[in-house]
């Protein structure tokens, strides 16, 4: 499998960042709370459709029209990409396990894992406390839901 140049990332404005703060404040598939952590796609179109399938739309900070795509350029980290064994997607414990552990070790800038939503679709983690990370770049398109 080819290493991608682009990720995508839909998220809330002020959110458009590489920091990870999700992942500080909440458990989610690849981490255990206290992770920073950065959930991308391979394709905007998968990204949008991560968020709408994990994210509750409820009040104004939260509001559906304040999002934007993240186009992610990763080629200046070539080579440092690891794929994640495939996995029990009923078991979040042990993707959260793996998932913390290379955060943790800081093993790669990057992480490929498989869609739990969409088959044959990969989601990319960034690991924002890698030495490297600070050699990504990103630009911030307008984006909407509706």
């Amino acid at each position: 499998m080819s290493e991608p140049d682009i990720c995508w990332r839909v998220c809330r404005e002020i959110y458009a960042d590489l920091r990870g703060l999700g992942g500080v404040y909440m458990a989610q598939r690849w981490n255990h709370k206290g992770q920073a952590v950065v959930y991308a796609a391979e394709h905007p179109a998968l990204a949008a459709y991560e968020v709408l399938a994990t994210q509750n739309f409820i009040g104004p900070d939260d509001s559906i029209e304040k999002q934007v795509l993240l186009e992610i350029d990763l080629s200046a980290v070539t080579g440092s990409i690891e794929t994640a064994p495939p996995f029990d997607r009923e078991d979040k414990m042990e993707s959260r396990d793996y998932g913390t552990a290379w955060l943790q070790e800081n093993r790669t800038v990057l992480l490929r894992v498989a869609s739990v939503r969409v088959p044959r679709s990969t989601n990319i983690l960034i690991n924002p406390s890698h030495p490297r990370a600070e050699e990504l770049s990103f630009e911030i398109h307008a984006f909407s839901f509706r």
